[in-house]
């Protein structure tokens, strides 16, 4: 299952999204896949092809992604008196309905603000802030944008000018900033809430002499254009969920081989399993890149999980049998070494029932491990879920460039060469 190079499902996938999703396409933009449409997904910047998306349910809890119809609505307002609504422009998903605030002050701070009390998180929870933001060429002073939660404070600059993280100015974060085209970035604050059940949101102008506040004239009729406000509870940023009076919700995606569908290629005996793949799940979920399960239930009792997240260690490869497991791994945590990560990994997993033969993973061209301990090889499965665990909130977050069985367990040479090409 090459996804990267067809960008298609084979016809025996099933494939569930109870809700619409966005990705990026191989222009930059970024697009929508109505419900149960598959999502193939692109770097934005390079145009190039990073596979079948699969992402776990998430909620945007901000009301309004769209800044203008919020600001209309008065959702969001101005912070301070120096801020003013210009000319809408083109935002990332090619609309013309990016959020343009222009400052036309001579003293202090300009930003676009939701008041702490008026934004409902849970307490002491980890949540990720994330927005697009971009400057015009011709600013000389208004140089990036300062995204702020507050109670408890947390906030982090990012010049626009120069696509660098400028640092962070309250609490802990964890800071991204990823490059889209026409000068748009996607900045995002990773931050544990309060305990008062309220966080408030800001968007700050921001110069880089003082980093947060703008109190110049020189600042004086330049730009900050903005888009796709998301706040989301979890480690990282998903893609982008576009609200408009309401909290959104994206499902989870659920993609699955089963029946005779399964049933007709399927070795029960022995059989390799190969993918390339990028994670960017910073959580332990129980989901594996592919999980080959025996239905009815939701059970692990009977499953091969190959490349599980499920640890903090994790497993390249895991046999379960009557609820007893064999699991390769090695010394080094699988979490903290394939994710998360913008280079593609590889890894292969052999397995068998035939007496005398081993389990083998291999990982980037190199043994993993191996054992001889076979009793845990199931041969009664009936489905495989594709970026799934075993229940139905355990989802890999990942991008699947390929997924390949082969219906008998390849000789080691052949699975250390599958992972170097």
């Amino acid at each position: 299952l090459n996804f990267a190079a067809t960008k298609t499902l084979d016809r025996r996938i099933t494939f569930t999204r109870d809700s619409f999703g966005t990705f990026t396409d191989d222009m930059g933009i970024v697009r929508y896949a109505s419900n149960n449409v598959p999502r193939f997904d692109h770097d934005p910047t390079t145009g190039e092809s990073l596979g079948l998306l699969i992402e776990e349910s998430r909620t945007n809890i901000l009301n309004y992604s769209d800044l203008i119809s919020g600001y209309s609505g008065s959702w969001w307002r101005n912070g301070g008196t120096t801020v003013s609504r210009g000319s809408d422009v083109t935002a990332p998903d090619g609309t013309v309905s990016a959020w343009n605030t222009v400052y036309n002050g001579t003293s202090g701070d300009g930003n676009v603000v939701r008041h702490a009390g008026e934004v409902t998180t849970s307490n002491s929870t980890v949540y990720t802030l994330s927005l697009f933001a971009k400057i015009p060429s011709t600013n000389t002073y208004i140089q990036g944008v300062r995204i702020r939660t507050y109670n408890s404070n947390h906030s982090c600059q990012f010049n626009l000018s120069t696509g660098t993280i400028v640092g962070t100015s309250e609490g802990t974060t964890t800071n991204r900033m990823e490059a889209y085209p026409n000068g748009w970035y996607r900045c995002s604050i990773t931050f544990t809430s309060g305990t008062d059940g309220n966080q408030g949101v800001q968007f700050y102008l921001m110069n880089n002499s003082n980093n947060t506040l703008l109190n110049d004239s020189n600042a004086n009729g330049e730009e900050l254009y903005l888009w796709g406000a998301q706040l989301e509870e979890g480690r990282f940023a998903t893609s982008y969920i576009p609200t408009n009076g309401s909290t959104v919700t994206r499902a989870a995606d659920f993609a699955t081989i089963k029946g005779t569908n399964f049933t007709d290629f399927y070795n029960q005996n022995e059989g390799t399993l190969f993918s390339e793949f990028t994670i960017k799940d910073e959580t332990y979920s129980s989901a594996a890149i592919a999980n080959i399960n025996q239905e009815p239930g939701a059970s692990y009792a009977y499953s091969i999980m190959f490349v599980e997240v499920g640890t903090a260690n994790g497993y390249f490869g895991r046999t379960y049998k009557n609820s007893g497991g064999v699991n390769l791994s090695n010394a080094s945590s699988v979490l903290n070494s394939l994710h998360p990560s913008t280079t593609p990994q590889t890894v292969s997993f052999g397995y068998t029932t035939a007496t005398g033969g081993t389990l083998a993973a291999y990982w980037n061209g190199n043994s993993v491990n191996s054992s001889s301990d076979l009793s845990k090889v199931p041969t009664t499965l009936t489905n495989m879920r594709i970026g799934r665990g075993w229940s139905g909130s355990d989802v890999i977050n990942a991008h699947i460039r390929k997924l390949s069985y082969y219906n008998k367990r390849l000789p080691n040479a052949q699975l250390q060469g599958l992972t170097q090409q």
